[in-house]
């Protein structure tokens, strides 16, 4: 009996660990910058960068560098900042409102919308993410075609640019590259990526564990 009640025990703690790491999955933004390098204002212009995915992985948010920390800076009558995320063929997949001043958490100088569904990147395709900086009153301002620090699971990583939109919801495709191997930021990709699976089958175990040993433990009772 007392085996058992190890067992089981164990197979909660196990159980708890896998989800509570799942839960955690590995969240971060695709590209880090040095930032203050070369810096423009580029009124009326879509800012940002041209990526291919070197993996599977689950874009949770969108993003705007909030260059003075202070909150976004943004025109009057516009509700924040358009940034939209793109497949490489024009098809919109997720766009945000970011919204001004500092309504939006900061995560390591973003201010940062979570997408109300996961929109998943898949390995070796190319997708395009930029912010509209017509939306902008200049005093936040990009980062113009920026060397890169460090990128997380992308590649071929490429400065983009394009028409501004309306604002306020509203986005438009950014049609034409820059640079090879800089990013105009600007906007960011917040990703988590998919579980392994090896990670879902040791929940899937711990479970299986778990149930089996509470049935052992009924069948012993009845007996």
């Amino acid at each position: 009996m007392l085996w058992n009640q190890l067992l089981r025990y164990l197979a909660y703690f196990t159980l708890v660990i896998v989800v509570l790491g799942l839960n955690r999955a590995n969240a971060d933004y695709l590209v880090v910058s040095d930032f203050g390098k070369e810096t423009a204002a580029f009124s009326g212009t879509n800012r940002g960068f041209r990526f291919r995915s070197d993996s599977n992985q689950m874009v949770i948010g969108l993003s705007v560098y909030d260059m003075t920390g202070n909150g976004l800076s943004v025109k009057t009558g516009y509700l924040g900042m358009d940034v939209s995320l793109w497949s490489d063929s024009g098809v919109l997949l997720a766009g945000e409102v970011v919204p001004s001043g500092v309504q939006a958490p900061i995560i390591n100088g973003f201010r940062t919308v979570m997408l109300s569904s996961p929109i998943e990147l898949k390995e070796g395709n190319f997708y395009r993410v930029v912010a509209d900086m017509g939306d902008s009153n200049l005093i936040d301002k990009f980062w113009f075609d920026s060397p890169l620090v460090q990128t997380n699971q992308i590649s071929m990583v490429q400065s983009i640019f394009g028409a501004s939109s309306p604002g306020n919801g509203s986005y438009f495709f950014p049609s034409s590259l820059g640079t090879l191997n800089r990013a105009s930021i600007g906007p960011n990709v917040y990703i988590s990526s998919v579980p392994e699976p090896s990670s879902v089958l040791l929940c899937v175990a711990a479970m299986v564990i778990t149930l089996a040993r509470s049935r052992l433990q009924v069948l012993i009772r009845k007996n």
